[in-house]
């Protein structure tokens, strides 16, 4: 029996030295502790009322070291967090500063066109043709595409009926440009919400 304990103790030492030291000092103790015509002890004898302490104390101090790992890493969660918080929000910071930047840059007439997008949720805006008169709007701040392609088609002629000439003129035709829709892009409409909600401004310099 005593062979047999102490396999079973070598085993705890091994997996769980520490708790299992502390449960065979808390065994003893309880033990000494313990009136010699304690029932329990009577009944189950000192081996197995020792084992039976030990298996108690034992699985009290494995649940105590759970529970502290459990509000260690609670813990060490909520510090993870605020510390993601905090680089998304430097993050933010330097975008939205590089964005006030680039928008106070921008000429009235520009600044204008950027608020339109803002202002109709950045639903598209329909243009005929590639204006290169604006180059704001043909930039790298907007997604442009083709929804009709240019077409060609015929001109019509009236023919005089008071002249007398059997000239038929040849048919005559005229280009109809491309239609674009522009939008601005996702990242850069996302990014001006964001400084509209938090800061009400769109740039250091207010229009």
């Amino acid at each position: 029996m005593i062979e047999k304990l102490l396999d079973t103790l070598k085993i705890f030492l091994e997996k769980y030295f520490i708790p299992t030291i502390i449960a065979v000092v808390l065994t003893f103790i309880t033990y000494y502790k313990t009136p010699a015509d304690n029932a329990l002890l009577t009944r189950l004898t000192t081996t197995g009322f020792g084992v039976f302490v030990f298996c108690l104390w034992f699985l009290l101090i494995v649940l105590i070291i759970w529970g502290i790992d459990k509000v260690k890493g609670f813990w060490a969660s909520i510090k993870d967090k605020k510390h993601q918080e905090a680089l998304a929000k430097q993050e933010n910071d330097k975008a939205i500063d590089f964005l006030w930047t680039e928008i106070d840059k921008l000429s009235l007439k520009d600044y204008k066109q950027l608020l339109e997008f803002v202002d109709n949720e950045n639903a598209p805006i329909t243009v005929s043709g590639i204006d290169f008169q604006q180059p704001f709007l043909n930039s790298n701040w907007f997604h442009r595409t083709e929804i009709e392609a240019s077409k060609q088609v015929p001109i019509s002629f009236v023919r005089n009926e008071n002249t007398s000439s059997n000239f038929i003129p040849l048919p005559a035709y005229e280009t109809i440009p491309a239609k674009y829709q522009y939008v601005l892009k996702d990242e850069i409409y996302e990014l001006i919400k964001y400084s509209l909600d938090n800061y009400g401004k769109i740039g250091h310099i207010q229009r």
